[in-house]
Parts: C-alpha cells; structure tokens; sequence
C-alpha cells in the first residue's frame, strides 16, 4: 500500500517547483535538500520518485523548458489577428523568462547534463513545427514557408535571453515581423 505523500505525488507540480528551485538557486547551489524544501516532498519521497539530483535536474528543466514554450505560443497565438501588437510585446513577454532559459542554457552547455538534456529537447524541435503548423494554419500561409521564421523566432528569443540586447531583439522581430507580412500579402494575391 503506498503511503499518503505518494498517493498525492503530482509530477508536473514538483518539477515545476524543483526548476523554480534551481532557477532562484542556481545550478552549483542546489542541493537534494533545496528540491526537497522547494517541493515541500521530503528526500527519500524524492529517491522513490527520482533515482537521482540529476534525473532531477534533467526532468525540471525539460519541463521548465516546455511549459516557457507552451506559454510564448499560447501568447502568440493570442495575438495573430494583430501581428504589429505581437512583435512588439513580445520581447517584453520573453524578458519574464530570462532567469529561467538562461538556468537551461547553464545546464544545456554544463559537461554534467548538456549531452542528456539536448537529447531530451531534440522533441521540443518537433514541438517547433506543430506550433508552425497551427501558426500556418490559423495565417493562411504554407507551413514550409513559414515554419523557418518560426525557428528564427526563437533564436532571436535565445539570443535576447542570453545577451539581454532588447534593442538588437526589436530589431530581428521587426525584420520577422516584415517577412511574415509578405507572406501573409503574397497569399491574399
């Protein structure tokens, strides 16, 4: 019979507040212990549901990772009838993740965990082109021709993310901004 704490083991929720954990810690000063305080589990509740600190740290920032990305389309996605207010608000919208991609960018390059989690996020490229797909869709536009700008998108997040140059981001997104016009001009034609 398994006991209280484990009948109301809720993953998502304690990988979210293990990658809140990390992120306010960060990498080098988080300990079994600050998951355990983080997520309210005690250690060996963590043991019994994680072999290892490390699994942990691989399983919240895979999970940090995906819900950031769930949110920034789930935004724009909100905004597709008005691609000016989008591209405008969108550096914005990524500057309240920064402390959290650059926490993955640690782990993605630490010789530790780098090698395990990019082949973890190898799916959230995957993830890229579904939310391209719905993005071609809901524009009208063929998905090949867009899905690339989609991929842009988020390497001018990243690079806005790691070097914190919001002018030079305004800049890109302007540009993607332009670029998705014609596309969506071409196809009105």
């Amino acid at each position: 019979m398994k006991q209280a704490s484990e009948r109301k083991f809720d993953r998502n929720e304690v990988l979210r507040k293990c990658f809140d954990c990390l992120v306010s810690n960060g990498l080098e000063n988080t300990s079994i212990r600050s998951f355990s305080t983080a997520s309210g589990l005690n250690s060996s509740s963590l043991y019994y549901w994680f072999h290892n600190k490390d699994e942990i740290v691989l399983a919240a920032t895979l999970h940090g990772l995906k819900t950031i990305i769930d949110d920034l389309f789930t935004q724009a996605y909100g905004y597709l009838n008005d691609l000016d207010t989008l591209f405008a608000h969108f550096p914005r919208v990524i500057a309240t993740y920064t402390d959290h991609l650059r926490l993955a960018y640690q782990v993605l390059v630490s010789p530790q965990y780098g090698a395990q989690l990019k082949a973890a996020t190898a799916e959230l490229s995957s993830a890229y082109d579904s939310y391209g797909k719905v993005l071609a869709d809901r524009l009208n536009c063929n998905y090949d021709t867009l899905c690339p700008f989609v991929h842009l998108f988020i390497s001018v997040a990243t690079n806005y993310v790691l070097w914190g140059d919001e002018v030079e981001a305004i800049k890109q997104y302007k540009e993607l901004h332009r670029e998705i016009n014609m596309i969506i001009l071409s196809k009105q034609q």
